[in-house]
């Protein structure tokens, strides 16, 4: 909890704390602010130089590619690699983050020079495979040293790939495949569900994977925006038998995601209501077209979100919550979209219904705040008996 300045004054006029202490308060406070504002300023260099490497080696190349031959140019972007990594190793431990912009900067080079073979040797690659020869060369980086930024390329790597490969319906460096909307749809969400229980589960961690946990951020609203898409405005009719495959899939992927990826903090009740309704949720697009699909898709996303804020109090995590809440908010947005469809057109009606959101909204942030409050009370009240 963060007392401010004026409560500060308030419990040293009252005797509570002494002046002395006031004062280490508040220098503790600006040293703590001066240093996250040190590692931003450090974070936003370290990307543009990298940046700005990758954008020199670029502008030397283009100028002097044509006059290289063959090997030249193989031997321009090799040493354009072992630049970009020796620079990693040199500054790995004296200076991290700089580092880890040369590090980018490889993985950008390394989609170069794939780019090169491509182009060179005209070998006709599709874009699943192009995408799959930069994944292979980047995908253990991040797992055999610290690589903060490049463990979210690879993850974005990854749900790329099994998006265009199952919506071309083409299996890299094997060929077309008949392969159904559905897996198309559901292949995807599985790996990004994936990718934020891998977060999760890393947030309980001592060792370098603690700090990868920021990758189930981007990772589970992809989800929550995707699956609520498809339950409120994109439903898929279907023959029931025909989806009973499908269906079986994402209940048994479901079900071992969350077994084997389980975070240590969570009560076990807590756990297995998520699970649950995780799996309703990516079912809710086998439920057909109308209006009765459209009732149950905004049912179960009000559910999923009661669910993610109930979770997220019990759990003791803040970032369910807030999760809870987006979701609880775009359903509202999918429910009046549906209903109001008619309306858009009218200006007027469009500036009545926004101002009328208005104290719906301080009601939603109110309403956060206060499960936010809970879920930190909860966490500190299931830490506590381990300290």
């Amino acid at each position: 909890m963060k007392i401010g300045q004026d409560k500060l004054d308030q419990l040293c006029a009252e005797g509570v704390i002494s002046s002395e202490q006031l004062e280490c308060i508040v220098q503790r406070e600006r040293d703590a602010k001066h240093s996250f504002l040190q590692r931003v300023l450090i974070l936003s260099l370290s990307l543009l130089s990298a940046g700005c490497f990758v954008w020199g080696i670029c502008l030397l190349l283009e100028q002097y590619w044509e006059q290289l031959e063959r090997l030249g140019q193989i031997g321009a972007l090799a040493v354009s690699l072992l630049l970009a990594w020796g620079g990693f190793f040199l500054l790995q431990k004296k200076q991290p983050v700089i580092a880890q912009g040369f590090a980018l900067a490889g993985g950008g080079l390394w989609c170069a020079c794939v780019l090169f073979i491509n182009d060179r040797y005209m070998l006709n690659w599709q874009s699943s495979e192009f995408i799959l020869l930069i994944f292979a060369g980047l995908a253990l980086i991040p797992f055999v040293s610290r690589q903060i930024l490049m463990i979210g390329v690879v993850a974005a790597l990854s749900f790329m790939l099994v998006t265009i490969t199952f919506e071309d319906n083409y299996i890299p460096f094997y060929g077309t495949v008949q392969m159904g909307k559905e897996l198309a749809f559901l292949v995807p969400m599985l790996v990004a569900l994936l990718w934020w229980l891998l977060a999760e589960h890393w947030r309980e961690s001592n060792s370098r994977f603690r700090s990868y946990a920021w990758v189930g951020v981007p990772a589970f609203l992809v989800y929550l925006v995707v699956v609520q898409y498809y339950a409120l405005y994109d439903n898929y009719l279907n023959d029931v038998s025909s989806m009973f495959p499908y269906c079986t899939v994402a209940a048994v992927g479901v079900a071992l995601l969350f077994a084997f990826l389980r975070p240590s903090s969570p009560p076990p009740k807590t756990w297995r209501l998520l699970a649950v309704s995780t799996g309703l949720m990516l079912g809710t697009w086998y439920l057909g077209s109308g209006l009765e699909a459209v009732t149950i898709g905004v049912a179960v996303c009000a559910m999923y979100a009661s669910v993610l804020m109930y979770c997220g109090v019990t759990g003791g995590r803040r970032s369910w919550v807030n999760y809870g809440v987006f979701m609880a908010v775009e359903t509202m947005s999918g429910l009046m979209s549906n209903i109001l469809d008619s309306l858009t057109q009218s200006g007027v009606v469009m500036l009545l219904i926004g101002l009328a959101l208005l104290p719906v909204v301080g009601l939603v942030e109110k309403g956060r705040r206060t499960l936010v409050k809970a879920a930190v009370k909860n966490q500190q009240e299931q830490s506590a008996p381990q300290q």
